[in-house]
């Protein structure tokens, strides 16, 4: 029987059984419904607590207004990376273009994000989100009327339930705040997830052998025709050592087409030589005219194996600038490169050390693919919350934001003339914000049949 067709016989029991509880009178609709193939359970557990947490009103003022500013921040720099994208859309070969799979941000639909680790890390982001909303929606004043779960199958999200109408009826700094702290604290939450995923368990590793490490190798090249993989670490060259980048690519930059080598690899515990590998033309793949005649391998290594952990352990030491954004955009491409979670092969590569030696290897690397996944999931989440697009959190506080200017620069329009000239520029900016992120979509697959 299918994984789907499983899922699909779950949902029907689940509707069945809530439609008939619903009928028969022994559930509330206000406590448990069915939203399109989601239960919702709400409660009123937990008010109490969240009461409890907001009383020290002072500091969560202050927590506020620093979550203000970092998602105004973050809005704009997502806004200008929006932009950037696309000027480069077009560059983009429709075979190379994103699914539309890839859009969606949610475990077992994305191919991206891993289940397990994706739904662990989306739990963890709604739950901090939505308890962050709900306690500056007590420091404002308003109620909150139910607490909440969101079920597909497994438990998937969290939600606070406000008195609309008291949010509505706060000031715009106190909405700001509140509409803020959601993203903001995904935000807070994938940092501290990562310092612990960094310092703690990529700092614990030790090569066992330290060389190139093949990420990928290209189909019917030469590398693949020789039985190079994915995982295995080039140790020398034609008996020249490759513990660095450099020695690799002037390796083969001072290589030629045609040329037979033979390379020494660390695959799975053990040292081997494969040999008889005919180098091909690196022009007939790049186009380049200063690329002719030179050999091509086919394999991706775009670091060492020490240089993985290093970077993973210590991204921003001894970088500058632009070598620090490199490795933030690393950091957060780690699943596109197959990196997160960490294959078998790639986990063979180390030994742990220190203090987190102590755990059994399995039990580590899940512990630290979860911290992985929990920071990259929070980042998304909080980022895509910051844009200024409704019904995103950072729409709002956009919204509010315009209301205010419109107030101060157009003092002739009434109060329904103006909300009327807000929500169209409102809207208008979030359909600009859904246009950007659907480009890399679209913009190749239409360009490609064009």
């Amino acid at each position: 029987m299918s994984t789907g067709l499983i899922i699909f016989i779950i949902l029907a029991t689940i509707y069945l059984i809530v439609l008939a509880l619903q009928l028969t009178g022994r559930i509330k609709k206000d406590y448990i419904s069915l939203y399109g193939p989601f239960l919702m359970i709400k409660t009123e557990k937990g008010k109490k607590a969240i009461d409890r947490i907001a009383a020290k009103r002072r500091l969560w003022r202050a927590y506020g207004n620093l979550s203000l500013g970092v998602v105004l921040t973050a809005m704009v720099l997502m806004f200008l990376l929006l932009l950037w994208q696309a000027t480069l859309v077009s560059r983009i070969p429709a075979d190379k273009a994103p699914s539309p799979q890839m859009m969606i941000g949610l475990p077992g639909v994305n191919p991206l994000i891993p289940i397990w680790y994706g739904i662990v890390g989306l739990a963890v982001a709604m739950v901090f989100h939505e308890f962050a909303h709900g306690i500056l929606t007590r420091v404002a004043d308003a109620k909150v009327k139910k607490l909440g779960l969101l079920y597909l199958i497994v438990p998937i999200g969290a939600f606070v339930e406000p008195d609309e109408d008291e949010v509505a009826a706060l000031s715009r700094g106190k909405r700001a705040r509140l509409f803020a702290v959601g993203p903001a604290t995904n935000i807070f939450i994938a940092f501290l997830f990562v310092l612990v995923f960094a310092w703690g368990f990529m700092a614990s590793l030790e090569p066992e052998q330290d060389g190139m490490l093949v990420l990928k190798v290209s189909r019917d090249l030469p590398a693949d025709k020789a039985g190079i993989e994915p995982g295995m670490v080039i140790l020398k060259m034609n008996g020249t050592p490759t513990k660095e980048a450099e020695d690799f690519y002037d390796f083969l930059d001072n290589s030629t087409e045609g040329q037979v080598i033979d390379i020494t690899v660390y695959d799975d515990g053990e040292i081997r030589t494969i040999g008889n590998i005919t180098l091909e033309n690196r022009y007939n793949y790049t186009g380049l005219n200063e690329d002719k005649g030179i050999g091509y391998l086919g394999v991706s290594s775009p670091t060492t194996v020490s240089g993985l952990s290093d970077i993973l352990a210590h991204p921003y030491s001894g970088r500058d600038a632009m070598g620090i954004l490199g490795a933030s955009f690393f950091y957060i491409a780690l699943p596109f490169y197959q990196l997160s979670p960490f294959p078998e092969p790639i986990q063979n590569l180390y030994q742990v050390s220190g203090p987190l030696g102590v755990l059994p290897e399995p039990v580590f690397w899940i512990l630290a693919n979860s911290l992985y996944w929990i920071f990259w999931l929070n980042l998304m989440i909080g980022l895509t919350n910051a844009l200024p697009a409704v019904p995103l959190d950072g729409g709002y506080i956009f919204r509010d934001a315009l209301d205010k200017l419109v107030s101060r620069f157009k003092t002739g329009l009434g109060k329904e003339e103006r909300e009327r000239y807000v929500a169209k520029i409102s809207r208008s900016v979030a359909y600009l914000v859904l246009v950007l992120i659907l480009l890399p979509l679209v913009v190749p697959r239409l360009l490609g049949i064009f």
